[in-house]
């Protein structure tokens, strides 16, 4: 059973490490799922950070409604070899007094293109840097995995 726990934490880790969109899901206001991906960087494996406009749909979303699910895959996979994550993480805006050491920290990145600066996600930028927290994972596993399809 620990060899098995062990291949699904490598297996979500990857997953993590090699992907740079996420499909974020919220809900509406009357229940329905709005899904939208977004291009995120992660520190360690429990906080996932992305930059969107304040104004778009799926971030009003997360200001009513902060629990939100995310998915991980690699769309490029041949059938039935992909890997996947499907996470539920408590999302929201990361505040100004936060921004200079959290832009601090994810410019040194290797996934980060451009230092981020607190003036990117504050005062008239239309963008705002959000934080998910991750609170749980579940991994999808292909019918065809050497462990354990």
């Amino acid at each position: 059973m620990v060899e098995i726990e062990r291949e699904l934490v490598l297996m979500a880790q990857r997953v993590l490490d090699v992907n740079r969109y996420m499909v974020l899901g919220t809900l509406d206001t009357d229940g329905s799922p709005r899904l939208s991906p977004v291009r995120y960087t992660r520190n360690g494996y429990r906080d996932l950070y992305w930059a969107s406009a304040y104004r778009s749909h799926h971030s009003g979303n997360i200001a009513a409604r902060p629990l939100i699910r995310i998915v991980i895959y690699d769309s490029t996979a041949k059938n039935d070899q992909g890997e996947g994550v499907y996470l539920e993480a408590k999302a929201g805006v990361v505040s100004e007094e936060q921004l200079p050491t959290v832009c601090a920290g994810l410019g040194s990145r290797p996934t980060v293109t451009r230092h981020p600066a607190p003036a990117d996600f504050s005062g008239t930028s239309p963008m705002r840097l959000y934080h998910a927290q991750v609170l749980s994972c579940e991994v999808h596993v292909s019918r065809f995995h050497p462990i354990l399809g």
